[in-house]
């Protein structure tokens, strides 16, 4: 006889991230299943284990920022059996800047961790979304400022500016006077 089939979790996704944790979800057929979830720096071949855990639950701290990790669950079913698996890989966010900062704009570009936007403040503040951008702020030594170094400028003409550039996550620690 052909041993009943095991179904793989499904639905496995990233409920929330930050620099150093993520919280996974998926869905498990199985009643009261127990669940194998096994993770690495995507990198690296070799996998820790997390064996035995209840089906449906996340994951947790202790990882490196800005850094791509790999996981994947399988799910024991009542019949014996061990479920394939379901992957998701995932890149955490990279530390949060604290102040004061200063960002040089070294490269003339971009930085990876700031983000470009479009939108009208107005609308944002009335619960519209800011759109991502590629344009809308130029990088280099434009006008001559700051003693001719690379920086960030938004070239203003007309009234059809509505650009962002948005730094990543800022920590304000206790007392910080900004």
């Amino acid at each position: 006889t052909t041993p009943f089939a095991c179904t793989p979790v499904s639905n496995l996704h990233v409920n929330s991230l930050s620099h150093t944790s993520v919280s996974l979800g998926w869905e498990a057929l199985e009643s009261n299943c127990v669940c194998r979830l096994e993770w690495k720096k995507s990198s690296d071949s070799e996998w820790i284990v997390l064996d035995q855990i209840g089906c449906g639950a996340g994951f947790g701290p202790g990882l490196d920022s800005n850094t791509s990790y790999t996981v994947r669950v399988s799910q024991y079913c009542n019949n014996g059996h061990q479920s394939d698996w379901e992957q998701i890989s995932f890149t955490t966010l990279p530390n949060p800047m604290t102040v004061p900062f200063l960002e040089e704009f070294s490269n003339s570009t971009i930085p990876a961790d700031w983000t470009r936007y479009t939108g009208i403040l107005y609308d944002v503040m009335n619960g519209a979304a800011l759109q991502t951008s590629s344009y809308g702020w130029d990088f280099g030594t434009k006008n001559g400022a700051f003693n001719n170094s690379p920086h960030a400028y938004l070239n203003i003409y007309g009234t059809g500016r509505k650009h962002w550039l948005v730094t990543p996550l800022v920590n304000l620690v206790e007392d910080c006077l900004l």
